[in-house]
């Protein structure tokens, strides 16, 4: 979930960011097999575009008429998705659910950085931080 309006103490105007998401399998992770994902909510404060980086077509995502749509890229493709939040507008929250149907290489450096990326985040989360 993501929501793109914020206000910051020092900051009392509301500021706006446009954020870009790449929709894809990890490299070397998977092996043939697409890529597909849905939205599963779009507050009427955002406007998302989705680009098929190999065909380069982009489309405009702004309701959730789009929410019964599959969206779906070859393996060794991506897709990636720009939300773009509309001015003076607290409504910009989306949901997006992705998955794959390659076969995973488990092998695959990715993976052992992953888990390792997992572990070290859970202690830099830990209330009284990592232990010694």
């Amino acid at each position: 979930m993501n929501s793109l309006r914020y206000k910051t103490e020092q900051y009392k105007v509301p500021a706006y960011q446009v954020c870009a998401y790449s929709i894809m399998n990890p490299p070397g992770g998977f092996t043939s097999g697409k890529v597909y994902m849905k939205f599963t909510k779009i507050e009427s404060g955002v406007t998302l575009y989705l680009t098929n980086e190999k065909t380069k077509k982009t489309q405009t995502i702004r309701s959730s008429s789009s929410l019964i749509t599959e969206y779906e890229v070859e393996n060794g493709s991506s897709l990636t998705l720009s939300a773009v939040p509309k001015k003076e507008s607290f409504n910009t929250t989306f949901v997006i659910e992705y998955w794959t149907d390659g076969v995973k290489n488990a092998k695959a450096k990715i993976f052992a950085d992953l888990a390792a990326h997992k572990v070290a985040t859970a202690a830099l989360l830990m209330p009284d931080g990592p232990e010694n």
